[in-house]
């Protein structure tokens, strides 16, 4: 895993850091349970009511105030609820209630996010990044997928780019590794939208990144999820 951070500069006091994870598509129950599927003897269909019991007992075991001991060897859950009124005397309705579920992080947990960890630093916070929001397939309308020799759309921000600047532009990278390739075909070059053709010879999961150059600084952001084909 890889997780990138951003200086932010403060005129007083401590120079502080955020941090977001280089992380692909989240990992969703449907995938989760295939894998456990093919991996054990146990039903799809047993899997499904195993996750939705699971799921019922949290959901209750927190309602009713208790934490949860280490879940998994994992983490540890427990759900808060709070609000605010003008007037104290107000009677609270269930309506007024925020719920928020907790999520502790149990000692395996921690040791398993600082197991492969490395760090690279982004930039200094007040440099301008392009940025990229949504990712549309419009041969199917798909999110974070494409269609060799049809249009994506990329929507976002500060993505509009110099066409004949060959360092700036859309590339796509093989999620198994090797060249990137950079798109050659704009339909739409704006700050706010870069809508493209995809070369007929991609194949395969890839990866999306966006390089645009502020002045004679060249800036990249890559998208988190792996445009997957169709």
């Amino acid at each position: 895993m890889v997780f990138r951070y951003r200086i932010v500069k403060k005129s007083v006091g401590n120079t502080h850091y955020t941090t977001r994870p280089d992380l692909g598509a989240p990992l969703t129950e449907s995938e989760l349970i295939a894998e456990i599927e093919a991996a054990t003897s146990i039903t799809k269909g047993d899997l499904q009511n195993t996750f939705s019991a699971v799921r019922r007992i949290l959901i209750e075991t927190a309602r009713c105030g208790r934490g949860s001991e280490t879940l998994f060897d994992f983490f540890r859950i427990s759900l808060t609820s709070g609000g605010s009124l003008e007037d104290p005397e107000k009677a609270i309705t269930k309506e007024d209630l925020d719920p928020r579920m907790v999520v502790y992080l149990a000692a395996t947990a921690q040791r398993e996010f600082y197991n492969n960890l490395s760090i690279k630093r982004t930039g200094i916070s007040g440099d301008r990044l392009p940025q990229i929001d949504v990712v549309r397939n419009m041969a199917t309308k798909n999110l974070d997928a494409y269609t060799p020799g049809n249009v994506l759309r990329v929507t976002g921000a500060d993505l509009k780019i110099t066409k004949s600047d060959t360092d700036q532009g859309l590339f796509l990278i093989p999620e198994a590794g090797g060249p990137e390739t950079r798109i050659q075909q704009y339909i739409d070059n704006s700050r706010g939208t870069l809508t493209v053709l995809i070369p007929g010879n991609i194949s395969g999961p890839q990866r999306l990144l966006v390089r645009v150059k502020f002045g004679q600084n060249l800036r990249e952001t890559i998208y988190p999820a792996i445009l997957t084909q169709e």
